[in-house]
């Protein structure tokens, strides 16, 4: 997951529109994804019917949240994530302050600010 965050954290991303945004960290991550990783970078991977992150890579989730989404939503989307027992790791991307805990249902999470790259 280390690797992930680093490589998520640098990212200079679209800030105001969020599928534009995970385009973006799509095409950012199959640049650096070596080639034998990459076909396990899945995008809207169905954990179930209910619940389908926007990447899914090797356990690791991937979840973009931007401006009018709800902390609160978005802490409770990545709580039913972190039930599913493929998951073993939760990043959150947003252009929002968030206060989120270390980890959730005992999965680990980290919170990546978008803008910080901007910076």
């Amino acid at each position: 997951m280390h690797t992930l965050v680093g490589w998520l954290s640098s990212g200079r991303f679209d800030l105001d529109d969020e599928k534009a945004c995970q385009a973006q960290i799509r095409q950012w991550l199959t640049d650096r994804l070596p080639a034998e990783i990459q076909p396990d970078l899945k995008p809207e991977h169905r954990l179930s019917t209910r619940d389908i992150p926007d990447f899914f890579i090797l356990g690791v989730v991937i979840e973009v949240k931007m401006n009018k989404a709800r902390e609160a939503d978005a802490m409770r989307q990545l709580g039913r994530y972190a039930q599913h027992p493929e998951v073993t790791d939760l990043i959150l991307l947003t252009n929002r302050a968030v206060r989120a805990p270390g980890s959730i249902n005992g999965k680990p999470l980290c919170v990546i600010s978008l803008g910080r790259a901007w910076l």
